[in-house]
C-alpha cells in the first residue's frame, strides 16, 4: 500500500539544483522575476508539479513521498506565477514539465556546467575524516567551564527573534543570575539557525573553551553523521569573505562548503579581533538562509565589546564566562603538580595571599601562571609586583607558540621579558593606587622605563604591541593627557612611544597626541631609526586593521608612501593573504598611486575569472570602491549575483553618475540592472533626478519598478512623487495593492474616497451572478488592498454616504463594505443590517452578523435583528451550502439564545467530520460538502488537514452550546489531535467536561504522539486532578527534557497540578531532573524559571536536597543547586 500522502521539505541537493538551474528566474515563460534578492534571500517560490498532498493540484496518489519531492516534481516560480499555475484546466502536469524543461535549457550552457564542476569539486577535495582527527584536536591540560547569563558587550547588536539582555535594560537577567550552566555540552548542541555569544575577558578561556567544544563535536560526529560539522574560525583572518574563510578552515582547495551535505557548527573566536573595516561585512556575511538554515553558530568576544558597531543574526543566548571555583582549580592543580602538591598549593593562596591575588587566581590563565611558579618554586611570590611579573612573563612567553605572526619574539632574551613584565606589574599598581602617587614619581617610572625599552632595541618594533607589552602605559596616559600642564609632560620618549604605538596598532586613540605633540604631519617619521621603519614597514600590512595605512590617512604624504611601498613588497611575494592584505591597504588609502596599482594588478585578466577568486573579488571590489569608471560600467552590464556584489561597494559619486546614464539610456530594460540603478538613486538621489524619476514612475509598466522609483523621487519631492503615481493606480487597478503599500510606508495619508471607488471596482464584461476568475483578480488586487486600508482610514459622514450608496449598486463589494463598517463601528449600517438579515445574498450573511457582534444595541434593535436573522435560517436552504459564512452566523445565533438550531448543526457537520478522518487515517480520498461566501455548493477533495482546520472553526460554536451536543459527537471530537487548538484550551474544557473522567483519562494514556497528549493533559486538569493525570504529567516530563513542544505545554499544566500537590509534584520534577542526562537535552529556562518561582524552604530541604547528592549531570546538578539555593535562603520550613 502506498503510505499516506504528506508534505516534505525538498532535500538541499535538490534546493541547490533548483536555485542554479533555474538561472535565479521564475521558470513561467517572460517572466524575469529574481528568485532571490540582492542580499542574498530567497523570496520565489519552491512548486510541487504534482501536488504534496491530497486535495492539492494535479495530486497523484501512485507516486511516492520522495518522488514528490525529487527534482524532477519541482520548479520555482514567483508567487504570482505560482498562484496562476492552480488553474488545473490550464496548467496539468505534462504542461508544466514542459514549461519547466525548456527555461531550464536556457541555462543548460557552459555557465550551467561550470556550476556544477564547481560544486562536484567541494566533496572531492574534502577529507572529512583527516580533517576531523588532525584539525579538531582538545588542548592540553584543560578543564571545562561555566558560563552565566550576562547583557550583551558595547557595540554589538542583533536581529533577534527574542530580544536578548542588552546593557541599561530593565531586564537585567536578575532571576538567571545564579543559574551557571556547564559550557562545553551546550556550546556542541547548539541547535540550527541559533546564536550563542560567549563573553570573557583576556586570560577567560574564551579560545580554551571553543576549541573543547570543538573537539567535543568532532567527537559526536565521528559517532553520528547526521551531527553538525563543527568548523573554528579565528576572525582576525577575516577579510570580507566568509566562505573563503570557511574552506580554508575546512581545507577546502576548490569548490565551495555550502555544497558539501548536512548541518555545521561554527565556533567564531575573537569577534573583538575583527579588521575595523570589515566588521559591517561580516554581520551581513552571517545574515543569510544559508546561515539560519544549516548553521549553529557559536561566537567569543571580550567583555569589552569591540571597537566598531558590528551586527549579527538573532542573538539567542549571552554567556560570560565564570571564574574558577575550587573543584576546576583542585582539577587543574592535580593534572599539573599531583593531588597532594594541588592541595599544598590552594591551601598557600587561600592562607597566604590577599584577596585580591586570590581573584586573579580565578582566572584561568592567571591560575597556569601560579601553577608555573608554583612547581619551579614550590613557593608564591610575596609581592603583587612579583606575582604580576610572572604571569606576565608567561603571557609573552606564549607567543613563541605562535610561530608564524610573532616568531621575532624567540629571540628576545628572558631579562628583557622580564623587565617588560615589571613594567606592566608596576603600571597596574598605579592603576591601582593613582591617587597616592604624585605627578613626578609617575613622570620619572614612565622616563625610566621607556629608556630600558629603547636602550634593549624594541622602541618602535613589532613586539612593543604585537605582544603588547605596552598596554600598561594606557592607564598613564590618561593621567597624562589630564593634566593642565600637558607642555611640561612633553617629554621625547613619551612622545615617540605614543608614535610606535599609533604605528603598530591603537593610531585611532593616539593619532590626536601625535597632532599634539609635532607641529608638522609627518615629523614623527624623522624621529624614529630607519631600521625601526624597514622592521614596521615588512610587518604592518599584516597588522590588524592595517594600522599603518589608517595612521597615513590622517597624517602626511611621506607616511602613505611608505605603506604604499610596504603593501607592493608583500603582494610580490605572491601569496594569497598578502595580496589580500594589499589590496586592503591600496583600498584605504585611496590615492592616485595606490588606484594605479590596482589597475596594473587587473589588466589583461577576465573579469568574470578575477570574481571566481576570493583575489579577484577584493580586486575588484576595491576598484568599485575607489570609482574606477571601466568596472563600475561592466558591473552595470553583468548580470550575475557576484557583480551585485560588488556593486554595494561602489564608490557612491560615480555609482550615481552611472546609474543616472543608464536609467536614461535604457528606458525599460533588464529588471535586477533597473532594480539596482534604482535602488542608488533612493540612496545617493537629488533633485537632478526628479524628471527623469517622474518619467520611469509615468512610462514603466513594471509595477515594481514603478514603486522603486517612487521612493526614490519622494525622498526628493514628495508632493510630485505623490501625482506621479496617482494616474498608474487609477488606470491600472491590477496593481492597486502594491501601489497602496508603497503610499502607506511613506506615512502619508490615503484619500478614503479613493479607496472606496476601488472598493467598488468592477469590469463592465463580468455578469452579474456569475463567479469568473477576472472578478476574483479583481476582488485580490483591488477591492481586498483597499478595503483593509479603508479600515485604518479616518472616514466622514460623506464617506459613509458613499458606501451607502455603493452597497446597494455593487453586491459583489458588500462583504468588504461589512469590513468597513465594522472596523469603524458605523451606525448607519445598523438599519441596513437588520434588513439584510431579510433580504440579503446568502454569502452576504457572515459577514453581516461579524458586524452585528461588536455593536452595542440596545433590545429593540438586538431582538429585530435576532428574530430575522433565526427566520432566514429556518426558510433559506442556501444558508447551510455557504459552509464558513454559516459557521458565522451559527455561532451568532448559540451566543444569542438559539443553541439548540446551532447544536443540530454541530452535530450533523461533526459526524461528516469524523467520517471523513477515519477514511483519511486509511489513505482513502474523501469529499465533503463545501462552500465559501463567494462560491456555490459543490464537493472538495479534503485532506487531513483542512478537517483538523473544520474542526477548529466549529469549536467556538460547539463550546458555546456543549450542554446541547450528544456525548458521541463530543467522542469523534477525541479523535482530533489536541495540539491543533492550541489557545482553545478553555472551549475544549466546556466539550469535554460532558465525558466521565475515566473516559477522559483513558483516552489520555492512549496517545502514541507526546505533543498531543500534552496538550490534552493541559485541558484536563482544568477539569480536576485524577491519579492517571498526575503520572501522565510525569511521564511526558521526560519527553520534554528534549522536545520543547511538550516542554512548552507541560510549563502552563505545572502550576495547576503544583496548587494541588507541591510535594509530589515538586518530587516528580526533581526526581526527572536529577535522573536524566540534562546537558544533552534542552530543558527550557522558564520551566527552570517556574518551578524556581515556587521554591520552599521545605522542599529545598526534604526533596531537592537529596537528589541533588545523588544527581551525576553537570547541568542537572547546576540546575538542582539553583533550586536548593533559592529555598534554602527563605526563612521558614512553612
Amino acid at each position: 500500500m502506498t503510505k499516506k500522502a504528506h508534505r516534505l521539505t525538498p532535500l538541499q541537493s535538490v534546493q541547490i539544483q533548483l536555485a542554479y538551474l533555474s538561472g535565479n528566474q521564475c521558470a513561467f515563460p517572460g517572466c524575469t522575476n529574481l528568485m532571490m534578492d540582492l542580499a542574498g534571500n530567497f523570496i520565489g517560490q519552491v512548486c510541487h508539479i504534482e501536488a504534496a498532498e491530497y486535495g492539492g493540484e494535479r495530486h497523484n496518489d501512485k507516486m511516492s513521498n520522495e518522488d514528490r519531492r525529487s527534482f524532477e516534481n519541482l520548479m520555482v516560480m514567483c508567487y504570482e506565477h505560482h498562484r496562476i499555475t492552480n488553474d488545473v484546466e490550464q496548467y496539468p502536469a505534462a504542461r508544466l514539465r514542459r514549461i519547466k524543461e525548456d527555461h531550464e535549457r536556457r541555462f543548460a550552457g557552459p555557465e550551467r556546467e561550470d556550476l556544477e564542476r564547481r560544486f562536484a569539486l567541494a566533496a572531492q577535495s574534502f577529507n572529512e575524516d583527516n580533517y576531523l582527527q588532525r584539525h579538531c584536536l582538545p588542548p592540553p591540560a584543560c578543564v571545562e567551564l561555566t558560563a552565566q547569563p550576562t547583557t550583551i558587550p558595547p557595540n554589538v547588536d542583533s536581529r533577534p527573534l527574542v530580544e536578548p539582555i542588552r546593557s541599561g535594560s530593565d531586564d537585567s537577567g536578575a532571576k538567571n543570575e545564579s543559574h551557571a550552566v556547564s559550557l562545553t555540552q551546550m556550546l556542541m548542541t547548539v541547535a540550527i539557525g541559533k546564536t550563542i555569544l560567549v563573553v570573557g575577558d583576556g586570560g577567560s578561556g574564551k579560545s580554551t573553551t571553543l576549541k573543547m567544544a570543538l573537539a567535543a563535536a568532532a567527537e559526536r560526529r565521528r559517532n553520528d553523521r547526521s551531527a553538525p560539522l563543527p568548523i573554528l574560525l579565528a576572525l582576525s583572518r577575516f577579510r570580507g569573505d566568509l566562505n573563503a574563510l570557511i574552506n580554508e578552515s575546512l581545507g577546502i582547495a576548490q569548490g565551495d562548503w555550502r555544497t558539501l551535505p548536512g548541518t555545521f557548527l561554527v565556533f567564531c573566536d575573537g569577534l573583538n579581533e575583527l579588521p575595523l573595516d570589515e566588521m559591517a561585512s561580516f554581520g551581513d556575511a552571517l545574515e543569510t538562509p544559508q546561515r539560519r538554515d544549516r548553521v549553529a553558530l557559536v561566537v567569543s568576544v571580550r567583555g569589552g565589546g569591540v571597537r566598531g558597531r558590528t551586527q549579527l543574526p538573532s542573538i539567542d543566548r549571552v554567556l560570560r564566562l565564570s571564574p574558577l571555583n575550587k573543584a576546576q582549580m583542585i582539577k587543574m592543580a592535580q593534572q599539573a603538580l599531583g593531588m597532594e602538591d594541588a592541595l599544598g598549593l590552594l591551601d598557600h593562596l587561600r592562607d597566604r595571599m590577599p584577596s585580591r591575588r586570590l581573584n586573579f587566581a580565578r582566572l584561568p590563565f592567571g591560575f597556569v601562571a601560579m601553577l608555573d611558579e608554583f612547581r619551579d618554586k614550590k613557593v608564591l611570590p610575596v609581592t603583587d609586583a612579583a606575582v604580576m611579573e610572572a604571569f606576565l612573563r608567561k603571557r609573552l612567553l606564549r607567543a613563541r607558540e605562535a610561530p608564524k605572526e610573532l616568531a621575532f619574539i624567540g629571540d628576545l632574551a628572558d631579562e628583557l621579558l622580564v623587565g617588560l613584565a615589571v613594567g606592566i606589574a608596576l603600571e597596574l599598581r598605579l592603576n591601582k593606587h593613582l591617587s597616592s602617587m604624585r605627578r613626578p614619581d609617575v613622570q620619572s617610572v614612565l622616563t625610566s622605563v621607556l629608556r630600558k625599552a629603547q636602550q634593549d632595541g624594541l622602541f618602535g618594533a613589532d613586539a612593543i604591541t604585537s605582544v603588547q607589552a605596552f598596554a600598561w602605559m594606557r592607564h598613564a596616559e590618561l593621567l597624562i593627557l589630564s593634566a593642565d600642564d600637558w607642555v611640561s609632560f612633553r617629554h621625547d620618549l613619551i612622545a615617540d612611544y605614543f608614535a610606535a604605538l599609533a604605528l603598530a596598532k591603537d593610531w585611532e586613540r593616539y593619532v590626536g597626541v601625535l597632532r599634539r605633540t609635532y607641529v608638522t604631519d609627518d615629523a614623527w617619521l624623522l624621529r624614529v631609526s630607519r631600521s625601526e621603519l624597514n622592521a614596521w614597514r615588512r610587518s604592518s600590512v599584516f597588522a590588524a586593521s592595517c594600522p599603518g595605512c589608517a595612521v597615513s590617512l590622517c597624517l602626511g604624504e611621506a607616511s602613505q608612501g611608505l605603506v604604499i611601498d610596504a603593501a607592493r613588497d608583500a603582494a610580490e611575494r605572491g601569496n594569497e593573504l598578502a595580496m589580500l592584505e594589499a589590496i586592503s591597504v591600496m583600498r584605504t588609502i585611496g590615492n592616485e598611486d595606490s588606484l594605479d596599482w590596482l589597475r596594473e594588478c587587473a589588466v589583461g585578466i577576465d573579469r568574470k575569472q578575477l570574481m571566481d577568486s576570493r583575489v579577484g573579488f577584493n580586486l575588484l571590489r576595491a576598484l568599485a570602491y575607489l570609482g574606477d569608471e571601466s568596472v563600475l560600467g561592466w558591473l552595470l552590464e553583468d548580470s550575475s549575483h557576484g557583480a551585485l556584489q560588488i556593486w554595494q561597494y561602489a564608490n557612491p559619486e560615480r555609482a550615481l553618475a552611472l546609474s543616472r546614464e543608464y536609467l536614461a539610456r535604457n528606458g525599460e530594460c533588464e529588471f535586477a540592472r533597473m532594480n539596482l540603478c534604482l535602488d542608488t538613486l533612493v540612496q545617493y538621489g537629488d533633485s537632478r533626478d526628479v524628471l527623469l524619476l517622474s518619467k520611469i514612475i509615468q512610462g514603466l509598466p513594471n509595477p515594481y519598478l514603478v514603486v522603486h522609483a517612487f521612493r526614490a523621487l519622494f525622498g526628493i519631492e514628495p508632493t510630485l512623487a505623490l501625482g506621479c503615481l496617482r494616474p498608474r493606480y487609477m488606470e491600472s487597478p491590477d496593481d492597486l495593492g502594491i501601489y497602496l503599500r508603497a503610499i502607506a510606508e511613506t506615512g502619508t495619508p490615503l484619500d478614503s474616497r479613493m479607496l472606496i471607488q476601488f472598493v467598488f471596482f468592477g469590469f463592465h464584461d463580468v455578469k452579474p451572478g456569475k463567479k469568473t476568475d477576472a472578478e476574483y483578480h479583481i476582488d485580490i488586487k483591488t477591492r481586498e488592498p483597499a478595503a483593509k486600508f479603508l479600515e485604518l482610514c479616518q472616514i466622514d459622514s460623506a464617506d459613509v454616504d458613499l458606501l451607502l450608496a455603493g452597497y446597494e449598486l455593487h453586491p459583489r463589494s458588500r462583504h468588504f463594505v461589512w469590513s468597513i463598517a465594522q472596523a469603524h463601528q458605523l451606525a448607519a449600517f445598523d438599519r441596513l443590517a437588520i434588513q439584510a438579515v431579510l433580504s440579503g445574498g446568502a454569502a452576504e450573511l457572515g459577514s453581516v452578523v461579524e458586524f452585528a457582534r461588536v455593536r452595542s444595541w440596545g433590545p429593540a434593535i438586538r431582538n429585530e435583528f435576532d428574530r430575522g436573522l433565526l427566520h432566514r435560517v429556518e426558510t433559506d436552504s442556501t444558508l447551510m451550502r455557504m459552509t464558513f459564512s454559516c459557521y458565522r452566523v451559527l455561532r451568532y445565533l448559540a451566543e444569542h439564545g438559539n443553541g439548540a438550531l446551532a447544536a443540530s448543526v454541530v452535530t450533523d457537520r461533526v459526524a461528516q467530520l469524523g467520517a471523513a478522518y477515519e477514511k483519511i487515517s486509511v489513505n482513502e480520498s474523501v469529499s465533503l460538502p463545501w462552500g465559501d461566501p463567494e462560491s456555490d455548493f459543490h464537493l472538495k477533495i479534503v485532506s487531513d488537514v483542512s478537517v483538523e482546520w473544520e474542526f477548529a472553526a466549529l469549536l467556538p460554536i460547539a463550546s458555546a452550546v456543549a450542554d446541547l451536543l450528544p456525548e458521541d459527537t463530543i467522542r469523534i471530537w477525541l479523535r482530533v489531535d489536541t495540539s491543533r487548538f492550541s489557545g482553545g484550551e478553555q472551549q475544549l474544557q466546556s466539550i469535554y467536561g460532558r465525558l466521565r473522567g475515566d473516559e477522559l483519562d483513558e483516552k489520555l494514556c492512549s496517545f502514541e504522539n507526546e505533543v498531543s497528549a500534552a496538550h490534552f493533559l493541559l485541558v484536563l486538569v482544568e477539569l480536576g486532578i485524577t491519579r492517571r493525570r498526575v503520572d501522565a504529567f510525569s511521564r511526558l516530563l521526560v519527553f520534554g527534557m528534549w522536545d520543547l513542544r511538550v516542554c512548552f505545554a507541560l510549563l502552563k499544566v505545572l502550576p495547576i497540578l503544583w496548587r494541588n500537590d507541591a510535594d509530589e509534584v515538586a518530587r516528580i520534577v526533581v526526581d526527572v531532573v536529577a535522573r536524566s542526562p540534562i546537558s544533552q537535552f534542552q530543558l527550557h529556562a522558564e520551566f527552570v524559571d517556574e518551578v524556581l518561582g515556587r521554591m520552599t524552604r521545605r522542599i529545598a530541604e526534604r526533596v531537592v536536597g537529596p537528589a541533588l547528592v545523588a544527581a551525576r549531570d553537570p547541568l542537572s546538578r547546576e540546575i538542582l543547586q539553583l533550586w536548593y539555593d533559592k529555598g534554602m535562603r527563605l526563612r521558614s520550613v512553612d
